[in-house]
Formats: structure tokens, C-alpha cells, sequence
């Protein structure tokens, strides 16, 4: 078995899987990362405090940060380094565990990097498809366990929302992935300070039928929970919905956009606190 699907063993276990796992698998091939590592940099006085405790996190505008996004059916990984991000995006259902650590490595490696010299990472927590979104943790999870990096969690609705922001320049967004059992996973997102979305209100799973109604209109509609149930939620919503746009999907780059600006905030957590958001524990 190779290493990545042990990884993708590990990750969709069970709803408890076993974290010390995960970190020994990502500990054994931690050299994959640091083929391109520079030894010769040391990065001193680079501190704040979270949890009690201090961890090492770059005190400048900028940060290099490493995003991963596998929550819907497209896998994808982005690194931001100063301020300049590149991405490998895929829409591959049922392979992420294959790659996304080939899309990490080649990041790395296009950028000189070891993950030593990297600030901070993030993810998107879900909510989303069970496996893919703890694929996500246990990668970041790993990571951040043999580096002792410190972790953003992102919400993948809003990575959405800022990705619909990123290339229609929507304001607001009414993000929906389809959760099955005739549910969707709902977000609600408005344009805020430094072009960023913020939520208004907190991600929720429900019915089509009974997704909070936002205030006022000129609301654009996005992901695959409206391609499935459309109608309903036109029905529910009425006029407040201008257009609609349902396949697209959460990019890493929005990720580590996110991520960067939760990091600068101190808003990160330590490895063993990196957890999927799943809002409905049932697997379907």
C-alpha cells in the first residue's frame, strides 16, 4: 500500500479516526517536503500566543502560507507567499487522496519551499462531502503535527462565496453545496472590509424549503445545492435571488486568502484542534 492510501485510509475511517495515525504517517514522509528546504535561514522572534501557549507565525503583513480544499468533488491546493498565490486545482471525485499531496510537493517545489519555512496553514473545515473534508484535516493535521505549524480553519461555503467575489465581483452570496438526504448545507455571505466575505449568521444544514431568508436583495446564488434544488429555494427566496450560477465550486486560493487574514488575526489553532466542521455527523 502506498503511502497516500494509507493517508486516504486513515482519514475516512471512522467518524473518530485515529489522529496519531495520521501524524505518524505524515512524520515517516515528511522528507518529501524538504527536498527544496533552504537550511541556511533561521527566522527568530517570530511568536503570538494562542491557546496558552506560543507557536511560530511570521509578525508581517504577508505570510507563506499553504492552503488545502477537497470538500466537494474538485480537489485543490494553493500556496501564498507574500502575497503572490498559486494554485493546482482538479475536479476529480473519489481521488483527492491521491492528489493532493503530488499538488503540496509541486507548489513547494515551484516556490524553493520546505514546509519549515512556512507560516501557517489552512483548510477548509466543511461543511461538504464527509470523506473529502476529513481528507483535508488529516493532511493539514499531519503537517502541522511535524512542523508544529499553527492551522486556520476556513468554512468551504465562504471559500465559495469569496471565489464568486474573486471572478463575478458579487457582493453578496447565497452559497449551497447539496447535502443528500434532501438537505443542503447553507451559507450566507456579504462583501465586508479588506474584500473579503463575511458570513451573516453561521453555516447551517437544513431543508431547501427552510433556509434563512436574507435581508433585502440582490442575492447571487452559488454551488451545487442549487442545481439540485433550484426551484425550491427560488420558491422560498422569491425576488431576493438576482441569478444564479450552481457549479462552481471552493477553491484553495480563497482558502489561503482567508487563511491569511485569520492567521494576521491570531485566529489559528494548534494541530490537534485543525478538526473537520461536518454540521450533520450522520454519513450518507
Amino acid at each position: 500500500m502506498r503511502w497516500w492510501q494509507l493517508l486516504l485510509k486513515i482519514s475516512t475511517s471512522s467518524p473518530t479516526y485515529d489522529l496519531q495515525c495520521a501524524r505518524a504517517c505524515f512524520l515517516d514522509h515528511a522528507s518529501r517536503f524538504t527536498l527544496h528546504e533552504s537550511r541556511s535561514t533561521l527566522y527568530a522572534s517570530r511568536y503570538t500566543f494562542y491557546a496558552s501557549r506560543v507557536i511560530p507565525i511570521a509578525l508581517t503583513l504577508t505570510l507563506k502560507l499553504l492552503a488545502v480544499e477537497t470538500s466537494t468533488d474538485a480537489c485543490s491546493c494553493a500556496l501564498s507567499v507574500d502575497g503572490e498565490c498559486r494554485e493546482r486545482y482538479e475536479l476529480a471525485p473519489r481521488r483527492h487522496g491521491e492528489l493532493v499531496l503530488p499538488m503540496m510537493e509541486a507548489l513547494l517545489a515551484e516556490a524553493g519551499l520546505g514546509v519549515s519555512r512556512l507560516d501557517a496553514l489552512a483548510f477548509g473545515r466543511g461543511p461538504g462531502a464527509f470523506t473529502g473534508v476529513r481528507i483535508a484535516a488529516a493532511v493539514v493535521q499531519g503537517i502541522a503535527f511535524a512542523r508544529d505549524l499553527p492551522v486556520a480553519p476556513v468554512s468551504s461555503l465562504r471559500a465559495l462565496a469569496q471565489g464568486v467575489h474573486r471572478e463575478l465581483a458579487h457582493r453578496k452570496v447565497l452559497g449551497a453545496f447539496d447535502a443528500r438526504m434532501k438537505e443542503v448545507y447553507w451559507g450566507t455571505y456579504q462583501l465586508g472590509q479588506l474584500r473579503l466575505m463575511e458570513p451573516l449568521g453561521a453555516d447551517v444544514v437544513c431543508e431547501p424549503g427552510s433556509v434563512p431568508i436574507p435581508g433585502n436583495g440582490g442575492w447571487f446564488g452559488a454551488g451545487l445545492g442549487w442545481l439540485a434544488y433550484e426551484r425550491v429555494l427560488r420558491d422560498r427566496l422569491g425576488d431576493k435571488v438576482l441569478s444564479v450560477e450552481a457549479i462552481r465550486y471552493p477553491h484553495a486560493r480563497d482558502v489561503a486568502v482567508l487563511g491569511e487574514s485569520l492567521a494576521q488575526q491570531g485566529k489559528v489553532v494548534p494541530a490537534e484542534q485543525a478538526l473537520p466542521k461536518y454540521l450533520r455527523e450522520k454519513v450518507v
